[in-house]
């Protein structure tokens, strides 16, 4: 008896939530990176400050920032610093 009360609590209170917060229109809209990524470039570019080039734009690999971080290492090199036990900064 317990279970149907509160199933049929939740019911009423999904319905109620239904009626009060309806579904906007622009729910079913699919928001790609791609189009966040434009909208952001409009935005800094509105702002006067330079664009973001995308991480995965087809046009480079999944590291590119991390080359053009100085803390990135290659394999080997992470083990060299390993043996070596310090950094090469």
């Amino acid at each position: 008896m317990g279970k149907l009360v509160i199933i049929i609590c939740v019911i009423v209170l999904a319905a109620i939530s239904a009626v009060v917060f309806p579904k906007d229109k622009n729910d079913d809209k699919v928001v790609s990176s791609k189009d966040l990524h434009e909208k952001l470039n409009e935005e800094r570019k509105a702002e006067g400050k330079y664009s973001i080039p995308a991480i995965n734009s087809g046009q480079t690999s999944t590291n590119t920032y991390a080359r053009k971080d100085k803390s990135w290492s290659s394999v080997p090199d992470f083990f060299y610093k390993m043996i070596k036990g310090k950094d090469k900064k």
